[in-house]
């Protein structure tokens, strides 16, 4: 098994809501909640998501947890770490959570998606189409990028004085 797993994750609650989070922080780091690994050993771990949550300042990763959710991103060296993380982000389904996390065992291997949604949670092994899709291929995860015609196209345009007289004549019409 590797010792290093790349992850990215977001992760809504239903409401904004510290109590969310604090209820979610007390819950336990308990795998045997669920019996859909199989090929998948993210190990027996004790603790909590609290426990968890401190322990990954210490880490080169951001995880960010907030009265609307989750975020992290980044490496993660430490084995227990990112496997507890994969069992936490699974138990946020209890409190009605939405979100993904998904982590790579070094470049080039294999990634995994954890889904949370509906007060359930599962996980899927990625195709090498959908891995190299979020740049696991090339190392550290990438933010997908935008093609330059696609960005040009959605880039705001400057205002002339032709498209601010036209703005004025139609919003003098649907005043009237």
């Amino acid at each position: 098994m590797s010792t290093s797993a790349f992850v990215i994750g977001e992760l809504s609650w239903p409401m904004t809501d510290h109590g969310l989070v604090a209820v979610w922080r007390a819950m336990p780091i308990d795998r045997s909640r669920w019996n859909d690994w199989g090929e998948l050993d993210v190990g027996e771990h004790a603790g909590t998501v609290g426990a968890l949550v401190d322990e990954m300042h210490d880490v080169p990763c951001t995880l960010e947890v907030h009265e609307n959710g989750a975020h992290v991103r980044g490496r993660i060296d430490d084995p227990d770490a990112w496997q507890r993380l994969v069992i936490a982000w699974r138990a946020a389904a209890d409190l009605g959570a939405n979100g993904e996390l998904v982590w790579c065992e070094e470049p080039r291997s294999v990634a995994y998606k954890a889904t949370v949604s509906g007060y359930s949670s599962q996980w899927a092994r990625l195709s090498s189409r959908e891995r190299a899709a979020l740049g696991f291929d090339d190392g550290a995860p990438k933010a997908p990028k935008k093609s330059a015609r696609k960005a040009a196209k959605t880039a705001p345009k400057p205002a002339t004085r032709k498209t601010r007289k036209t703005t004025r004549k139609a919003r003098a019409k649907k005043r009237r």
